[in-house]
């Protein structure tokens, strides 16, 4: 028969398998994990997040307009966040080109190629879009996670800034200039 303290998980240990199982439930493959998040509220959750921590030229706090194109998904989900935490976020969903009026484009992988003219040098995240050459954020699916890239030269010319927490949590930052 074994020793007690043998079979007991100490506290510390407990708390971290929890943990990592809670991880790897909620960036499971599947569309819909048991933890109930689906690959849309992941994006768009993170997308709010990214934007918490930068910064643009022109922005206004309180009256950001995200113009989200080529996922209804995504839109539905960036939309029901913007409701949630009153922040000044106004999320519509938009054909190429996007309107002058936008502060924030998010093209989804239905987007069409966007050209350096429909972006008018405004922030743009791309969502495993087809214009990620242009995005200063890239969201891409590695594996059963979501991942993100930074391309600070583009950031750069765009008058985008982000704090160091977001640089860090980046899977690449490319040089910017």
């Amino acid at each position: 028969m074994p020793h007690p303290q043998q079979t007991l998980i100490h506290p510390k240990q407990w708390h971290f398998l929890v943990s990592a199982l809670l991880l790897c439930a909620l960036f499971s493959n599947s569309g819909v994990t048991w933890a109930g998040v689906n690959d849309s509220e992941l994006r768009a959750t993170i997308v709010y997040r990214l934007l918490q921590f930068s910064s643009w030229k022109g922005q206004v706090p309180g009256q950001t307009r995200i113009c989200v194109i080529g996922s209804k998904s995504l839109h539905r989900e960036l939309l029901s966040i913007s409701q949630h935490v009153k922040k000044g976020f106004d999320v519509k969903q938009v054909n190429v080109p996007p309107p002058s009026s936008c502060d924030i484009i998010v093209a989804g992988p239905k987007a069409q190629k966007l050209k350096l003219a429909d972006i008018q040098r405004k922030f743009l995240i791309c969502s495993s879009c087809k214009s990620e050459e242009l995005a200063a954020i890239h969201l891409y699916r590695f594996g059963n996670k979501i991942q993100f890239n930074i391309n600070r030269k583009i950031a750069d010319t765009r008058g985008i800034h982000f704090k160091s927490s977001v640089l860090k949590a980046a899977s690449k930052v490319e040089a910017g200039s």
